[in-house]
Order: structure tokens, then C-alpha cells, then sequence
């Protein structure tokens, strides 16, 4: 048995737009401004119009530490200290601080707009297309059609494997979620209900968010504030409530991942457009390498090979038992 790792790699190969750079052009060409919201705050970096999703979502993390630091560089001050007359609402307005603005902006990026981008770039006219291309036994990809044998782990949220190469539910997890079965029939339901459908559906964020994290770091400075411009559980509740909106949380979905592929007979893993030293790194780390190390190994690649030789050095995975396809 084989079991394929598709990443979005596969899905651009297969002609979808869905870079990055497309989810910008598509918030663009609505006249939406926020990625110009998000660039203005210095605390994360999206600054790069050529990051890859892998990019993205490393560059979500908030830095925590220099937002507190300056922070309480500001804040952590008496109110009645003499010569200290800034209202503590002037203070909360300056565009430094702007947290709750750009928690709000985040939870649109990755959610509502998010979710409408889909499901207007996988629209059932386009997959139709593609799904012609590859009704054939020519094409590059003839091992995939009709695949009634093999499992797949989806990173990518299209159905494609399903509506393109007709591969049934069961053989398939979906580890961040994906479209609806109805998602390339859009209605006007979806994109009115799209925040919703979007939190139920999709995980999408940066694995370093976490707020346990934040808190054990606050926690620690021992601040006390007593009389001062700002409350400490006011500061957490402030992250937190980022963290929330900007958090995916990867190790949630270990144990699926592990009942999805322990006891199979996996004699092969073939890596198809995944970006497997970014930020699903751990997956590797913890499950999927323990579990399948003895396994050959196919990765297919694009440009270059450069990832794909860290890996298998990462892994010690033997020359004998790997083989690198161009894309």
C-alpha cells in the first residue's frame, strides 16, 4: 500500500490558483485593504508579497515578547506620577498597541475572507475543467485516478483528490480540515454563514500561538502594576484573545493522524507538493517518521531539491530507499 502526502503543491500543479500571492490579488481586486492593515502592525511580519502559505503561517507568530516589552515600557507607569498627564485612552489608541484591531483583522484574514476565497477559487466550473484533463490514463498523474487502494493525507483544504481523481472519503484525512462536499456548488448561504463554516471547517493559523505560552511568560516577569495605566489579566485577556483568533493547533490532531496510518501496510510514502520542513515539521517528528521510517520514500519537488535533501538527512533516511522526481 502507498500512502501519498499532498501538500499545495498538488493542487497547483494541477492548475489551481491557490498560491498565496492569489488570495492577495483575490482581497485586492475586492478593494479589501486589510493585508495593509496587517503589514502596518510591527509585531508580526507579513510584509513579503511572495511568501508561500508556509511563509505565512510561520509569520503569523506574534512576538509577544518585544509587543510586552514595549508594552510595559508605555503602561507600566503611576497615573499620578507628576508630568504624566496622557489620558489612559490616548495611551490605548496609539497605533503601536493596536492589538484588538489586529486581532479583529487577523480573525477576517484567515476566516471569513479566507473561506470566500476558497470557495470562489475551487469553483465547479474550474474543477470541471481540470477533472477532463485528467479522465485519462496519459497523464502524469494516471496513478491517482480511480485510486482504490492507497491513503492519503490531504494538507491542502480543496477536494481535489475527491472531485479530480475520484478517490473515495475514506481513503483520505484531511488534517486542517476542508471544503464541504457541497463547497464547488457555492450559494449565497455559504458566503453569508462564511465565519461560521469557516471555524468548523478549517485550521488555519500559526503554530507558535500559543497562549499557555504567553501566559507562563507574563506570569513570569512578576509585574505589579497596582495604580498603574494597564491590568495585568487585561494585558493576558488582550493576547489571548489574539492567540484564539491566529492559533493551529497542530498536536490536536496527532491522534487522528496516528489511528489514520498505524497498522497499515504502508510500503511506500510519496510526497507530493509538500512543504515538509516548514511549519507541519512536527507531524513528520512526531508521527509519521516513528511510524513509517522503514518505509521507500518518493518526493516529488519543484524548482529545486534543496528541502527534500534536508529532510532525508534530517531522517537518515537511506539513498537506497528514496527517490527525488522533478516536478
Amino acid at each position: 500500500m502507498n500512502l501519498f502526502i499532498c501538500g499545495n503543491g498538488l493542487d497547483i500543479h494541477i492548475g489551481l490558483k491557490s498560491r498565496y500571492i492569489n488570495y492577495r490579488e483575490f482581497l485586492e481586486g475586492r478593494g479589501e485593504n486589510i493585508v495593509n492593515r496587517l503589514k502596518a502592525f510591527k509585531y508580526c511580519n507579513i510584509n513579503e508579497e511572495d511568501m508561500t502559505w508556509n511563509d505565512l503561517e510561520s509569520n503569523l507568530k506574534l512576538d509577544y515578547e518585544g509587543y510586552i516589552k514595549e508594552y510595559l515600557d508605555l503602561f507600566n507607569r503611576p497615573r499620578n506620577k507628576p508630568g504624566v498627564r496622557d489620558s489612559e485612552e490616548k495611551l490605548r489608541k496609539t497605533s503601536d498597541f493596536g492589538l484588538s484591531d489586529f486581532t479583529n483583522n487577523i480573525y477576517q484574514f484567515t476566516g471569513e475572507l479566507f473561506w470566500q476565497w476558497l470557495v470562489y477559487m475551487y469553483n465547479k466550473e474550474k474543477i470541471q475543467s481540470i477533472k477532463g484533463k485528467y479522465d485519462h490514463n496519459t497523464s502524469d498523474l494516471s496513478h491517482l485516478k480511480n485510486n482504490k487502494e492507497d491513503l492519503f493525507i490531504n494538507f491542502n483544504y480543496t477536494r481535489s483528490l475527491e472531485d479530480v481523481f475520484e478517490i473515495q472519503d475514506k481513503q483520505i484525512l484531511h488534517i486542517h480540515g476542508s471544503l464541504e462536499k457541497r463547497g464547488v456548488n457555492i450559494t449565497l448561504d455559504d458566503i453569508i454563514n462564511a465565519d461560521a463554516k469557516m471555524w468548523r471547517k478549517i485550521q488555519f493559523g500559526s503554530i507558535d500561538n500559543n497562549q499557555d505560552d504567553i501566559e507562563d511568560y507574563i506570569n513570569g516577569l512578576n509585574i505589579s502594576a497596582n495604580n498603574n495605566y494597564f491590568n495585568v489579566e487585561e494585558l493576558k485577556y488582550d493576547l489571548i484573545g489574539f492567540c484564539n483568533k491566529s492559533y493551529k493547533d497542530i498536536t490536536y490532531n496527532y491522534s487522528k493522524l496516528k489511528d489514520f496510518i498505524k497498522d497499515k501496510k504502508v510500503d511506500k510514502v510519496i510526497i507530493m507538493g509538500h512543504s515538509m520542513m516548514g511549519v507541519d515539521l512536527k507531524y513528520y517528528e512526531n508521527i509519521i517518521m516513528p511510524i513509517l521510517n522503514d518505509s521507500i520514500w518518493e518526493i516529488y519537488y519543484y524548482n529545486d531539491n534543496k528541502e527534500a535533501i534536508k529532510f532525508i538527512n534530517k531522517f537518515s533516511i537511506p539513498k537506497d530507499k528514496v527517490r527525488l522526481i522533478a516536478w
